[in-house]
């Protein structure tokens, strides 16, 4: 990925081999089947969808491979919307087994908040108060990681990468890299933000008189 006038550009190719998807008769393993070479401008990163790069589908309309950028938001975070994710479905006939291993626990919590970023993979949990841990490289352990974002990590907050830089947001205020973009609330503190197309959401809790009040807003923002 490649960053050009502010502009985000994916250059890739996609070799499908025999031996991966298995849906071509007569041909050696790991014999190319085609080639797919793709330059993708993504224009300005403004926290928006990405979304599919390409699909390929059989006679009968059923999608077998494919390739794009997922944009799921957990609950408490969003994920990282530059990895780039592919898929193959081979035929009935050559599916083959598969094991699955289950990462080790992050917490002794009843739940926990999963988000990843920069190729490395964090969970929240309120299991010990509110904790960051970060999946270590060995896949077997988990180390606490509360400083990812300044000032620690409450409900709803956390960070995303922008373009080619950090968006973060805390009681700390929002800020993007080293660079404050939100200073916190005067009066009452945001909180649950979400940044998308050029806008920045977040809630706004006040108390006056005893009473609680929680009302949206928008702020137009975007990086540089």
């Amino acid at each position: 990925m490649n960053n050009q006038r502010g502009k985000r550009v994916l250059i890739t190719r996609f070799i499908i081999v025999f031996a991966s998807i298995c849906f071509v008769e007569n041909l050696v393993a790991d014999e190319p089947v085609f080639s797919i070479d793709v330059t993708l401008d993504l224009g300005e990163d403004i926290g928006q969808s990405f979304g599919s790069v390409f699909e390929a589908q059989d006679v009968v309309g059923n999608g077998i491979i494919g390739a794009g950028f997922a944009d799921v938001y957990n609950t408490q975070f969003r994920n990282d919307r530059h990895v780039l994710q592919f898929y193959v479905k081979p035929d009935k006939t050559a599916r083959r087994k598969h094991t699955i291993t289950r990462l080790p626990f992050p917490g002794l919590g009843t739940g926990a908040y999963l988000f990843d970023l920069d190729q490395s993979l964090y969970a929240w949990d309120d299991s010990e108060g509110l904790r960051v841990r970060k999946l270590n490289d060995d896949l077997t352990t988990w180390s606490i990681a509360d400083d990812i974002v300044r000032g620690g990590v409450r409900r709803g907050d956390g960070l995303i990468r922008v373009g080619n830089g950090i968006l973060s947001y805390s009681l700390d205020g929002v800020y993007f890299d080293d660079k404050q973009i939100l200073a916190p609330a005067k009066s009452g503190y945001y909180y649950k933000f979400y940044y998308a197309n050029g806008r920045l959401f977040f809630y706004h809790r006040t108390t006056e008189n005893g009473e609680e009040s929680t009302v949206i807003k928008c702020a137009p923002w975007k990086p540089g």
